[in-house]
């Protein structure tokens, strides 16, 4: 089986690029306020300044700017969090589920190969009964074989002897016959 390599590059780099966004996010945003207070001792109201109208409206105009370029940068974010979605999708997880997949085929290989091998086993162990049994079957036949030649070897033997009697009378008859025709 062929080995399946998830590939996580373009997910870490999207990861990280993310990463990267949220800590560039402005904590706070502080605006200078206006005195409130003037005149003598501040007893009176103080009147705003064109100057100071002028400064509040450029740290106002500054922070609008600031959070323009924040609301571009967090929607790029939701484009790279889309990015990120979809290499996830498209690379990383369909490669799990490939993944998943071939440990499920392998996993079915796995135990069909069980299966064969147990059959197997016990074909083997049908075989070592069978081959049990004729070599019973055989070991009796060789007893039985030894003894009938132990058997046929005594009677050889006694024909032997039978035989040298045999042929001893016969001899002795014929010695007995000649002697009579002489005598």
């Amino acid at each position: 089986m062929n080995e399946l390599e998830i590939k996580r590059d373009k997910f870490d780099a999207a990861k990280k690029q993310l990463e990267n966004l949220s800590k560039s996010i402005p904590i706070s945003v502080e605006l200078q306020s206006v005195p409130t207070d003037g005149g003598l001792f501040g007893w009176f109201n103080h009147s705003v300044t064109g100057i100071e109208l002028n400064g509040l409206t450029a740290q106002i105009q500054k922070y609008l700017i600031t959070l323009n370029d924040q609301t571009k940068k967090t929607v790029k974010g939701f484009d790279e969090v889309y990015k990120v979605l979809d290499t996830l999708d498209k690379e990383y997880i369909a490669g799990i589920l490939t993944a998943v997949k071939a440990a499920e085929q392998a996993s079915i290989q796995a135990r069909d190969s069980a299966s064969e091998a147990q059959k197997n086993s016990e074909d083997i162990l049908k075989i070592i009964e069978v081959q049990t049994q004729t070599i019973d079957v055989l070991s009796k036949f060789k007893d039985n074989a030894e003894e009938q030649i132990k058997q046929l070897s005594k009677r050889l033997k006694n024909y032997k002897i039978i035989f040298l009697i045999a042929i001893t009378s016969i001899f002795a008859l014929n010695i007995i016959t000649f002697l009579r025709l002489f005598y």
